[in-house]
């Protein structure tokens, strides 16, 4: 019988304690590697499958329309879900059921590799999630189709625990309750007098910023409205590093709120017809769980959102996302009548999910975005997608038109005198055993194509900056004068951009963008595994940008032969530079609304658009002169 070792993390403990059943695996796979170094560990044993970009791809998208048609098919109490409803419940599902999705995805995987079927497997899986756990467990699921199945706790972890808190989240009743008695205990206190010194003064758009990097993304457009007069509170739901003035923590606004009155959460009965529950992986109670708490929680968040909301009374509100306060604010503002605008990430392609979009307004790069998003894989229209141009974009088209495509290092960037070549490797992110293993792909590449005068910079993700692997398998391959990994601290990525030669990235990178928008030559690597196109996901691409659909503005590589060409051609050739950056007006129209660095400035007048009680579909976004100049 084939032998698969499973596990929801893995971590040090992992290895550890379950080292006898790993060693006798004929597979094992990991859902979560929430650091580079463990992942390094493994890395070498094949057994420890990485997996691939098309796998995980048709596995979400499988489950995105499993929760789409699930959440469609729901008429509580005879009354039909909103829109925002739907995207919520859609959003909770979809988290809730990754776990089981991806092992599903594993099994398959194993079976079909070795030639063998489900009923061969002898799983071994250590997990606490309770839809994990519940998908081995109960007898419509996993347990029927594979030969045997023995379950181990997460060490030092309580698998109970994660049960019976899942059980009272989804518990509407003592949701309800836990509102009125939060309540009850803060009435009398007051807002935070940050908050309080401006309310109904003047015209005002509350952005809530989910973390350090979205709160960057958004400071252009923060000041420009400041500069029209506008006050613009900012609710964090997560420390900032760099919290602009009067700043306030989500929970400290909450605190003190009058409009929030005892509201029993409307309870939902369910219909979960046999078919779909046929192509569930847990079982029917535990999809009533999933709905539940999706359900309670973002009902008690839309509580939270509105009591904010009603003490600061904004005229818009503006969110990144989606995800479930975001989509939580959505759902408050608008019954409360406010217009909602969420902020577009990067270069959107065709979304696989249904929560996507669910504000009033939705600012994106440019039409393109907006085109291929307007009616979604369901063929459900999408209103408010409106082409704005990507705020963080205007400094850098900026910067590039001042030094006009020329090199800019700053004075604390000193090459080696052997290697007066710079080249910047953007390190990229991933929480899975494959996006470490192209992580370390890609950088064993970099070592072996590295010309000796040459001087690398690795510059880590902002998100998760996995500088213990970079600096390990860098460190294994080249001396240490020939290289340096920093972080966001250290050095932004417009700086670095300035300051190189030549730029080498994932080809799912928003580096990729920032190089093209910089007039910098750009060198993607591509592996046939990373590929994210994959039938059953509707042509959905990278969230971050259409690079496959246009690719004469880069040069792509697939191994290290043919990277070490293009650092020696670009480092060094005038004409090989020109021929790549020769596209860049093209791409960027393409994509982006206009490169007129006044992103910030339609972002913003959409903001008065909806401010001034005018419908998203009605706005025209001015058009300003290009900062792009032919070669």
């Amino acid at each position: 019988m084939l032998k698969a070792f499973l596990t929801e993390q893995l971590s040090a403990q992992v290895l550890s304690r379950y080292a006898c059943l790993i060693s006798s695996a004929d597979h094992c796979w990991a859902l979560r590697v929430w650091k580079g170094s463990i992942a390094l560990q493994i890395l070498d044993d094949i057994r420890w499958q990485t997996g691939n970009n098309p796998l995980l791809c048709s596995a979400e998208a499988r489950l995105a329309r499993w929760a789409h048609i699930v959440t469609m098919s729901q008429v509580p109490d005879g009354q039909s879900l909103s829109p925002i409803e739907r995207a919520i419940l859609s959003y909770g599902l979809e988290m809730r059921l990754w776990h089981p999705a991806m092992a599903r995805a594993f099994l398959e995987q194993s079976v079909t590799e070795m030639g063998r079927r489900m009923g061969d497997l002898a799983v071994d899986v250590v997990a606490d999630d309770p839809y994990l756990r519940d998908a081995f467990e109960h007898a419509g699921g996993m347990k029927t189709e594979v030969g045997s199945i023995r379950l181990h706790r997460m060490p030092g972890a309580s698998p109970c625990l994660r049960r019976v808190r899942e059980k009272l989240t989804a518990n509407w009743t003592l949701r309800g309750s836990a509102l009125w008695v939060h309540h009850q205990t803060t009435r009398w206190q007051t807002h935070p007098r940050i908050l309080a010194c401006e309310v109904g003064k003047r015209k005002t758009v509350a952005f809530f910023a989910l973390n350090q990097r979205y709160m960057d993304l958004f400071q252009p457009v923060l000041e420009e409205l400041k500069s029209r007069g506008w006050w613009v509170p900012v609710i964090y739901y997560n420390p900032l590093n760099r919290p602009p003035m009067n700043a306030v923590a989500f929970d400290d606004a909450v605190v003190g709120g009058q409009a929030l009155v005892r509201e029993c959460l409307r309870k939902p009965h369910w219909e979960i017809e046999d078919a779909l529950l046929k192509e569930s992986l847990v079982s029917r109670r535990w999809v009533t769980i999933a709905l539940n708490a999706s359900w309670a929680t973002a009902k008690a968040q839309m509580h939270r959102h509105r009591c904010v909301l009603e003490y600061l009374h904004p005229d818009v509100v503006i969110s990144f996302g989606p995800e479930t306060m975001s989509l939580a604010l959505q759902g408050a503002a608008k019954s409360l009548g406010i217009p909602s605008v969420i902020l577009a990430h990067g270069f959107q392609g065709p979304v696989q999910s249904s929560w996507f979009f669910s504000a009033t307004a939705s600012a994106v790069t440019g039409q393109a975005c907006a085109e291929v998003n307007r009616i979604d894989q369901y063929g459900i229209n999408r209103e408010g997608l409106v082409a704005t141009g990507h705020p963080p974009y205007d400094e850098m088209l900026l910067r590039s038109a001042n030094f006009g495509g020329g090199r800019r290092a700053p004075l604390s960037l000193r090459l080696p005198v052997e290697r007066p070549y710079l080249a910047v490797v953007f390190a990229r992110w991933g929480t899975d055993l494959f996006g470490h293993a192209i992580q370390r792909k890609n950088l064993t590449m970099i070592i072996e194509a590295l010309p000796n005068d040459v001087f690398l910079i690795c510059k880590l993700h902002p998100s998760c900056e996995e500088r213990e692997i970079c600096e390990a398998v860098l460190a294994a391959g080249l001396p240490k004068s020939a290289f340096r990994v920093v972080g966001e601290s250290e050095y932004s990525t417009p700086e670095l951009l300035e300051a190189c030669h030549v730029a080498v990235m994932q080809h799912t990178s928003m580096s990729l963008n920032d190089a093209i928008i910089m007039s910098r030559p750009a060198i993607v690597i591509q592996h046939d595994e990373d590929v994210r196109f994959v039938s059953d996901a509707m042509n959905h691409i990278s969230l971050n940008h259409p690079s496959w659909a246009f690719q004469g503005a880069y040069w792509r590589v697939c191994n290290s032969t043919e990277l070490r060409e293009a650092l020696v051609m670009l480092t060094r050739d005038k004409c090989a530079r020109r021929r790549i950056l020769k596209n860049r007006r093209a791409y960027i129209e393409q994509f982006l609304v206009a490169p007129d660095g006044r992103s910030s400035q339609r972002v913003a007048d959409l903001v008065e658009h909806l401010g001034a009680g005018k419908t998203p579909d009605s706005f025209v976004p001015t058009i300003g002169e290009s900062l792009v100049q032919e070669l």
